[in-house]
């Protein structure tokens, strides 16, 4: 199922392609790497994000049956308040739908709720309500936030084609809004009696939740599901690759070095450039460069080769970027470990996975299902509700009994 997902991603019936606009701007570049570099201080994060950012939630019923009372909420994002600017309209708005129990089960007294996020292509909010929220509620008695992403939904802006970001920065932009809103709410959600609280999402939404519990101050239950370590792999490695606009990143990288622009100057003083493969060179043919990749990566095209080898440069500073911006071992650790399962598809397309998630969260659980991105999200979410079930039971026997 991925490689045909792929052929629909690449088909040249869809002429849009990620990060169609480039790189990015400076001021974002800017923002987005003083913010990241207070991140790695929890008392600084509570200090941003409780004294100085205080959102007012605006909250309002919408559906109520047998089982189930749907909220829908709206916030202003703190990266809005953080760094003005950064966030286009209408993205600085978060909005949300709380969905909880009419009744809540035995469960000594508490009410556990998971913050859910999105995946790519994932907008508003009714894929997650009824793959895993629904069905977790009505099974588990575990209630959901579900979030919707920056870029998505009604946080897209009205000049972006469906989910393909306009520039690399906003991938940047909705990871770091993301964190900062799950901290937020989580805060917000313990105020209004909710806990145990978990943080979860699928492939995209996996990896930001895995990223917003590097900052929460408290145990979380943590479910990444479809994701791992990094987002680099996914934009240079994975199927996606040949779904981003090469060229017009390879004119601009170009066009920045040459004139030592600001851009250029921001990046390359602040992210540790990376090359994908030290190895290869410009002057070796395509069958030499090939040879690398063929070893570690065996799912690469013919067609993800030609990019690589034509677009080298950027292939690298696009690793170097995600990497650094997005790689747990640059994070803080969560508070509790023992309480993050992942879930991975054995043959992920999507996801590769080129290191080991035991070297950065070394108390984590691994949990393997057969099959590949695609046919894991949607056809195994037995195995994710079991997974959230697990960790947030992982949660409830941290509580001291009374």
């Amino acid at each position: 199922m991925d490689k045909a997902y792929r052929k629909i991603l690449i088909s040249p019936l869809i002429k849009t392609k990620f990060y169609a606009n480039g790189w990015g701007d400076p001021f974002t570049y800017r923002e987005v790497l003083k913010l990241r570099g207070m991140l790695k201080s929890r008392s600084e994060c509570a200090r941003l994000l409780l004294d100085t950012h205080k959102p007012e939630y605006h909250l309002q019923k919408v559906e109520r049956s047998k089982r189930s009372i749907i909220y829908a909420g709206h916030f202003t994002s703190p990266l809005a308040t953080l760094a003005p600017g950064v966030l286009p309209a209408p993205a600085d708005t978060a909005r949300f739908q709380l969905i909880i129990p009419t009744q809540w089960r035995q469960q000594r007294g508490h009410k556990p709720v998971y913050i859910h996020l999105a995946g790519t292509g994932d907008h508003y909010f009714w894929r997650r309500y009824t793959l895993t929220a629904e069905p977790l509620l009505r099974k588990m008695g575990v209630g959901a936030l579900i979030l919707e992403n920056p870029f998505y939904g009604t946080r897209k802006p009205t000049n972006q084609t469906r989910s393909y970001l306009l520039h690399v920065s906003d991938l940047l932009v909705m990871g770091l809004g993301l964190m900062l809103e799950c901290y937020v709410l989580s805060h917000w959600l313990r105020g209004e009696g909710y806990g145990p609280l978990g943080v979860t999402g699928i492939s995209m939404g996996g990896h930001n939740a895995a990223l917003s519990a590097t900052i929460l101050p408290s145990p979380h239950a943590i479910v990444p599901c479809f994701s791992w370590t990094t987002a680099a792999t996914v934009f240079t490695h994975g199927l996606l690759t040949e779904a981003v606009d090469w060229a017009t990143l390879h004119s601009q990288l170009t066009s920045m070095k040459q004139n030592g622009s600001e851009l250029w100057e921001i990046i390359s003083q602040n992210v540790p450039m990376l090359t994908m493969c030290p190895n290869v060179n410009e002057r070796q043919s395509p069958n030499e460069k090939q040879q690398p990749f063929l070893k570690s990566v065996p799912h690469l095209s013919q067609n993800w080769l030609q990019l690589f080898c034509h677009y080298k440069e950027s292939f690298d500073l696009m690793y170097s970027i995600l990497e650094y911006a997005t790689h747990l071992k640059w994070f803080l650790q969560p508070v509790s470990g023992t309480s993050a399962v992942f879930v991975q598809a054995v043959d992920d397309q999507y996801v590769p996975r080129l290191d080991d998630i035991s070297s950065v969260w070394p108390d984590s659980e691994v949990r393997i299902v057969k099959g590949g991105h695609i046919a894991g999200a949607v056809f195994k979410q037995n195995i994710i509700r079991q997974a959230l079930s697990d960790a947030m039971e992982k949660q409830l026997l941290l509580i001291p009994t009374t």
